[in-house]
């Protein structure tokens, strides 16, 4: 007969210790697994707890701790009102039958913690909790979405003004990607060539137009994306919807990603075609006003002769009896004074004056008018009287 084994030990072979070390590493495992578990629950980022339709807190993860600014023996078992300011939890009482109609809620809530009495937002879900046909407590989760919200609103600012800027600019913006496409085109394209923005996305820059622009534009948005140049600036021609052609001018620069790699091209364009038609005026009058120069040089020039011409004609003339001699004279006066009215009208031409207003004596205009004809009137054996009223 063998020797008992010392009481409380089991013998090699026994089924009961056997069962024994395995209950235990199955608790070990278990164990374990909860522990993992419960890390994950903890690593979250949004806060998982559970609470009854009173408002007690019954389970929750180390992140509600740390929204609550308490550790967990501080708030297991507590209301979550005494925790948080708003929303009340008559409030919560209040949503409760939406949540239990509808099983399950989700949105963003504002909620005011009394710890800091600053408001936050939460996007949260939850979820009724049902025993048989009875609602015993919610369930769910929060994530505090208040910086996130907060860099959206700066976000939205910031493209908030700088759309206002664009549309405020007096030119058209666009900007083409690496390929010369369009991918962005301001209102002002209604404007200036009468399309919409819309209609230019996904275009080739340049897709329509005259060889020689598509040419210029070709070679400007080449030289500013291989980063030859900074900026380029080409002026080309474009139609409008209406069917006219318009003068544009774009400048252009290079646009890079946010690691630096090209990315495109941004340009401004304006309708240059009113300033073109300027310029061509501007011209223009450049060249006449030096033509009326070099005429007020010539009519100066050709005064001096004529005068000489007029008074020894009239001289001439004067001394001259009828006949074949004396009409000569005549008709060398005549040529000259109609001589002496061109040279008139090129002084006239080549310095304009300004118009002034002045009264006049009208006696002395007609008086004037029938001395100037007065051989005429002698040719034709015409005689002329004039007595003007005192008032005229």
């Amino acid at each position: 007969m063998s020797a008992q084994e010392p009481e409380g030990r089991a013998c090699s072979g026994d089924p009961a210790g056997s069962s024994h070390q395995q209950f235990e590493k199955l608790i070990e495992v278990i164990s374990r697994s909860q522990h993992a578990y419960r890390e994950l629950i903890d690593s979250l980022d949004q806060a998982l707890f559970t609470v009854t339709l009173q408002g007690e807190i019954r389970v929750a993860n180390l992140r509600l701790s740390e929204i609550l600014g308490a550790p967990f023996q501080d708030f297991i078992g507590h209301s979550l009102a005494e925790f948080v300011e708003s929303p009340t939890l008559q409030e919560a009482e209040s949503a409760l039958p939406t949540l239990l109609k509808r099983g399950v809620w989700s949105g963003t809530l504002p909620v005011k913690l009394k710890k800091d009495e600053m408001l936050r937002y939460y996007s949260c879900w939850f979820q009724a909790v049902m025993d048989g046909d009875k609602v015993t407590s919610v369930t769910g989760w929060v994530r505090d979405i208040t910086e996130r919200l907060e860099i959206e609103k700066q976000l939205h600012e910031e493209r908030e003004f700088t759309r206002r800027l664009v549309d405020f600019f007096p030119d058209m913006i666009a900007v083409v990607d690496h390929d010369g496409r369009f991918i962005y085109v301001s209102e002002h394209s209604r404007e200036i060539l009468g399309i919409p923005p819309q209609e230019f996305i996904g275009r080739a820059a340049g897709e329509q137009g005259p060889a020689e622009s598509l040419a210029g534009i070709g070679q400007v948005l080449e030289k500013v994306m291989s980063r030859r140049q900074s900026s380029g600036q080409v002026e080309f021609r474009a139609q409008h919807a209406d069917g006219s052609w318009r003068t544009l001018r774009a400048t252009a620069s290079p646009m890079f990603d946010a690691e630096g790699n090209h990315a495109g091209a941004v340009a401004s364009v304006r309708d240059v075609t009113e300033a073109k038609i300027a310029e061509q005026q501007l011209v223009e009058k450049e060249k006449f006003a030096a033509m009326g120069q070099m005429l007020a040089g010539a009519a100066h020039e050709l005064n001096n002769p004529l005068t000489a011409i007029l008074g020894i004609s009239e001289l001439i003339r004067d001394k001259c009896e009828e006949g074949l001699e004396r009409r000569q004279a005549d008709l060398i006066f005549q040529q000259a004074r109609r001589a002496a009215g061109i040279v008139q009208s090129l002084l006239v031409f080549s310095r304009p004056s300004a118009a002034e207003r002045s009264r006049l004596n009208l006696a002395d205009i007609v008086q004037e008018i029938l001395h100037s004809l007065r051989d005429e009137f002698a040719g034709g054996k015409i005689q002329v009287e004039f007595s003007p009223p005192r008032d005229l």
